[in-house]
């Protein structure tokens, strides 16, 4: 069961599930719902997350936040932003087959959401990943080069890392590739509809 943990304290105004201050969550879920429906359309016709779509979120988000309920309000946007950036970017890092965009999207859709839906909206995204996935891989029968790039890739990064090397250049993806801004949106969705449920 999934309960909802409480979000910042704001006088005089009703608090929300997702923990935002009541006046300002309809711009959020605005937002929110063309940062994602963009996203998703970017990514499904060139693999790639636009960074205008999600830079402005990352930048205004938190002014948002902080406006909409002072310094608790920015204090839970910016716990949201890394909420999302961190629950994304560890399988960016060591499985492979995600992409920057993917990760800077989970971050601004941290910033609208605050850190708790983000971090179930994480979660499912990667259950929705691995199924799309799985799909893809047993229709392409792509099973032996998906696992040897992962070994290869989870290997590649450990050795960059332990030479100190942080940089973004990776391995040549031979191994299965989706719209990850798909399962991440089906995620978000989901997570927003069990919050809402109360589960």
């Amino acid at each position: 069961m999934i309960t909802q943990a409480p979000g910042p304290t704001v006088p005089a105004r009703k608090q929300s599930k997702s923990g935002a201050g009541g006046k300002m969550e309809l711009t959020y879920k605005i937002i929110l719902s063309v940062v994602l429906a963009g996203s998703v359309y970017t990514d499904l016709r060139w693999r790639l997350i636009k960074n205008w779509l999600v830079f402005p979120v990352l930048i205004t988000g938190p002014v948002l936040r902080y406006i909409d309920a002072g310094l608790p309000g920015l204090g839970y946007g910016l716990k949201g932003m890394l909420a999302g950036f961190f629950m994304i970017f560890i399988p960016y890092l060591i499985v492979g087959g995600l992409g920057a965009g993917d990760v800077k999207l989970m971050a601004a859709i941290g910033v609208l959401t605050g850190p708790y839906l983000a971090m179930w909206a994480a979660l499912f995204a990667s259950l929705y990943g691995a199924l799309i996935s799985l799909i893809i891989i047993i229709r392409e029968k792509k099973f032996k080069e998906t696992i040897s790039f992962t070994v290869n890739h989870f290997a590649y990064i450990t050795l960059k890392l332990a030479q100190g090397d942080f940089s973004q250049t990776e391995m040549e993806d031979t191994g299965t590739k989706i719209a990850y801004a798909v399962p991440i949106t089906l995620g978000v969705i989901t997570a927003s509809l069990l919050l809402n449920a109360g589960c």
